[in-house]
């Protein structure tokens, strides 16, 4: 933590006036000294910090524990089992974050409404609030926990897999299997989409699969029996992460190649109709070799 000080009070000074090795030894090492013992005091009445005002002190610090012995030593404060939580809790917030937003988006993409007495939503804005009281913190990471307790970390993985591919799940619930079957088959004879391997054909046909149950039209997920469900799916398939990866990462081209291979009855009826009604052909003889041949091409709208 006093490194942290030191590091602040470092870049104050260096707005002020050049650094030199005398000013870092003198004046920037007595100014952290002076904010450090200001801050260790602080934690006397630690209830009444804000998450911002702690956050910068404990950037980086893994042993909060020893930490905290060492700067309650001199001071009238003794570090209580609350405090250490929540010092480990705010550590935590980058993650939490995260883990919320991604969330969210995996709910607005099933469409499962988030209607409990605290939403994730708010939870996330919770977080997000710079004058949330330290002592608060730790009750709203409780409260998350709760309401997340069917997750573990291979389904937050899945979860956020699933939110980056938001578009690509989007447009995958609008296709039915029989239509991936169609591109399955459509692979070998098509051109670009030798490009893309048949294992990410099948792995596309896998996330629809899996998408299934969590769309059912018999059932109106609330948010705790998503994410029942979600488990239950997730444990059942340990490689889903890397598929969904896997295929959002060749979205653009899945999307091209469907509808390439679904509309080339079409292609090839207008290249017919194109052919019959505006083609230019010209034909050729070889004298030398006694045949001939025909060329034909016609302008396509730009």
């Amino acid at each position: 933590t006093f490194a942290n000080v030191f590091e602040e009070c470092l870049k104050e000074e260096e707005k002020s006036e050049p650094l030199t090795v005398d000013v870092v030894a003198q004046k920037v090492t007595e100014a952290a000294f002076k904010k450090y013992n200001d801050k260790r005091a602080a934690y006397k009445d630690w209830e009444k910090l804000t998450c911002a005002q702690a956050s910068p002190l404990w950037a980086n610090v893994k042993d909060v524990r020893q930490e905290l012995e060492l700067m309650s030593k001199g001071m009238k404060w003794k570090p209580s089992q609350d405090l250490m939580k929540s010092i480990k809790v705010l550590a935590e917030i980058p993650e939490w974050k995260e883990r919320l937003r991604c969330l969210i988006d995996v709910l607005d993409i099933f469409a499962v409404v988030d209607d409990g007495e605290e939403t994730f939503s708010t939870m996330l804005a919770g977080l997000e609030k710079e004058t949330m009281p330290l002592k608060d913190l730790k009750k709203l990471i409780l409260r998350l926990e709760k309401a997340i307790r069917a997750l573990n970390d291979y389904c937050w993985k899945i979860i956020k897999e699933i939110a980056a591919a938001h578009d690509l799940l989007i447009w995958l619930d609008k296709i039915g299997l029989d239509d991936l079957n169609n591109v399955i088959n459509g692979v070998d004879d098509h051109s670009d989409e030798r490009l893309i391997q048949e294992d990410t054909i099948s792995s596309l046909m896998e996330i629809k699969q899996f998408l299934a149950p969590l769309r059912s039209d018999d059932v109106q997920f609330r948010v705790s029996g998503f994410l029942e469900k979600l488990r239950e799916l997730t444990d059942k398939n340990k490689v889903l992460a890397e598929r969904i990866s896997l295929c959002n990462s060749h979205r653009s081209a899945l999307m091209n190649m469907y509808e390439n291979i679904t509309n080339r009855g079409e292609v090839t009826k207008e290249r017919i109709k194109n052919a019959a009604t505006k083609g230019v052909y010209i034909f050729k003889r070889d004298k030398d070799e006694d045949r001939c041949s025909v060329e034909m091409s016609y302008e396509t709208e730009k």
